[in-house]
């Protein structure tokens, strides 16, 4: 009975044996793609922000302007869909300090929204327009492609490419041969990074569309012979 039991034993850690052996016949690599296209849409976020002594009259201020800001907004071609309000505030504006005490002087109100612009030519007479209507605040200008499931299938495909690039080379180096992949690993997703060249695309507001570009990396796992 321990003979029986010490053979079974034996088998047990020769079979492990041979399975740790054959998980070791493995070349791992990592490979990066990345891959870059014209933007061809841009978020922008203006509004307006008013100071008046009692709280309803910096609303009704902010209200009187956003409504002619939209309207240049809409007369510019934007959907309705792609304006959304983002930010819309009330707070008391102090006077005094230090010494002095603190005095209340009135209230500031704030709205923002967030306009997506699908052609990038009407940008730059959006912003002239926009401003013109009253806009005051002016938080940035944002580019990236509408079609970004393109973008990212082009970078994951160039990080496998790469990968195997990698892999034949260090097979070759190594005297092995290189087989079929066992395991291809996403490391994380990538992020649209802004590449900006100036290309004025309007006389009275000049806006740098740059280029979009995308970053994939994978891990990946050949079997060898």
């Amino acid at each position: 009975m321990l003979r029986a039991l010490g053979m079974a034993g034996l088998l047990a850690l020769t079979a492990a044996g041979a399975a740790t052996a054959e998980e070791a016949r493995l070349l791992s690599v990592t490979g990066t793609g990345s891959v870059s296209a014209a933007p061809d849409i841009a978020r922008a976020t203006f509004g307006v922000t008013a100071r008046r002594p009692a709280a309803a009259e910096a609303f009704a201020e902010v209200a009187r302007a956003m409504t002619g800001v939209l309207a240049a907004v809409a007369d510019a071609g934007v959907a309705a869909a792609d304006v959304q309000t983002v930010d819309l505030s009330l707070s008391p504006v102090h006077a005094g300090g230090g010494d002095a005490p603190l005095r209340l002087e009135g209230y500031a109100a704030r709205q923002r929204v967030a306009v997506t612009v699908r052609a990038l030519d009407r940008l730059g007479p959006l912003l002239d327009a926009v401003a013109r209507a009253g806009a005051t605040d002016f938080d940035g200008i944002g580019f990236d492609v509408a079609d970004r499931r393109a973008l990212d299938d082009a970078a994951r495909a160039a990080a496998v490419a790469d990968a195997a690039h990698a892999a034949e080379v260090m097979a070759q180096a190594a005297g092995v041969r290189l087989g079929a992949p066992v395991s291809i690993t996403l490391h994380g997703g990538g992020r649209p990074e802004a590449v900006y060249r100036m290309a004025a695309m309007d006389a009275a507001m000049p806006v740098a569309a740059g280029s979009i570009s995308v970053t994939a990396s994978v891990a990946v796992s050949y079997a060898i012979e």
